[in-house]
């Protein structure tokens, strides 16, 4: 048996683990579990290592295989309608992040950090934005801009933990910036929490910290037009958590001084994903360990890096509309009206891409 802590897999000894412990208000009245029948299209072995994937019109799936390079463009059955490789040179790293527009655009980052769009085929078109940048994520705003998730990629702004920022291009128009971030060297902080940037349909994003369980969206120029939030209570590692934490870094041979200095988080972290997807563009919240209510599964037994649970909020008032389990051991990545896509989370990060018909009754979803 393979157990996770904060998507880290671990031995069984993590059975022993106490809950976590709580903070903040009490928790809201429970809200309902939606009865999801997930019904599997397709699945496609033939991928080295599926970095995202997102779905084109005309039911079609643009998967990026970080390993091959290459970005493969799947039909509404699973056939294989295009394969190509976003830069000639095989070298140079995968890109990191990828969108696609309702008129079948195609966004990549490259190893510089500019932008390149292109046709499904792989025909370059154009590109936007600067060198030197880590690029996160990206999306279309539903015109003909796009909004880039990125930072410098500087020494200095990876050792200070420079704040995160989302443009438009091609102005270049600052959006959103997050909030800074804690350096990766110095003192251990374990769950720490990163910024999320998600594209939810023509229009809109949604940006936040993944600690807070509240998350702006925004138009395509950064005009706040609504919020994702639930009135849940929130929990953290407690003493057991940190006694049994601080024991898999002493096993890890992590000297005492800077087991010492751990800087623990108040919450674990509450949101790790969003996406929109069925019914008719719902908005799609993967949960982590930090939200407790009744849907929430015990600290100790998360397994194999995948969270299930999914908060499902309505894409015109955002309002919260109950909770979903995914299908076990499937990561969901991206969603339309109907369907869901995802890949399967292999004990070695392997897998196939699967994609799911999504039936949600409660919802007027089929």
């Amino acid at each position: 048996m393979r157990v996770l802590l904060a998507e880290r897999v671990v031995g069984p000894g993590a059975l022993a683990l106490g809950l976590a412990a709580c903070s903040g208000p009490a928790p809201a009245p429970p809200g309902p579990r939606l009865e999801a029948t997930f019904t599997e299209a397709y699945r496609i072995d033939a991928f080295a290592a599926v970095s995202t994937l997102r779905f084109a019109p005309n039911d079609q799936l643009v998967v990026l295989d970080r390993m091959d390079k290459e970005l493969v463009v799947l039909g509404p059955e699973g056939d294989e309608r295009a394969r190509w490789r976003p830069t000639p040179d095989r070298s140079a790293p995968a890109p990191a992040a990828l969108a696609v527009s309702a008129d079948g655009r195609v966004a990549l980052n490259s190893p510089a950090g500019r932008i390149n769009t292109f046709t499904l085929d792989g025909e370059h078109l154009e590109t936007y934005g600067e060198d030197g940048r880590a690029v996160f994520g990206l999306a279309f705003d539903g015109a003909e801009h796009i909004l880039v998730d990125a930072r410098s990629s500087s020494i200095q702004a990876l050792m200070e933990g420079s704040a995160r920022q989302v443009t438009r291009w091609p102005e270049g128009n600052v959006v959103w910036t997050s909030e800074p971030m804690a350096p990766p060297t110095g003192a251990p902080r374990p769950f720490r929490a990163f910024p999320l940037f998600a594209h939810l349909g023509p229009g809109a994003i949604a940006v936040g910290m993944t600690d807070e369980y509240d998350l702006s969206i925004l138009d395509g120029a950064g005009a706040p037009v609504g919020r994702l939030t639930r009135d849940v209570r929130l929990r953290g590692p407690d003493n057991r958590f940190k006694d049994y934490w601080t024991g898999l870094m002493r096993d890890g041979g992590e000297p005492e001084d800077g087991i010492e200095q751990i800087v623990w988080p108040s919450t674990f972290p509450a949101i790790g994903y969003v996406f929109s997807g069925p019914p008719d563009g719902t908005i799609w919240v993967r949960r982590r360990l930090g939200v407790d209510d009744e849907h929430s599964a015990p600290v100790q037994v998360m397994l194999q890096s995948v969270f299930r649970v999914y908060d499902l909020f309505d894409p015109d008032t955002y309002g919260y509309l109950g909770t979903v389990e995914a299908p076990e051991n499937v990561r969901l990545m991206d969603g339309n009206d109907d369907s869901v896509a995802g890949r399967f989370m292999g004990a070695f990060d392997e897998g196939p891409v699967i994609v799911y018909r999504v039936e949600l009754p409660e919802l007027g979803g089929n």
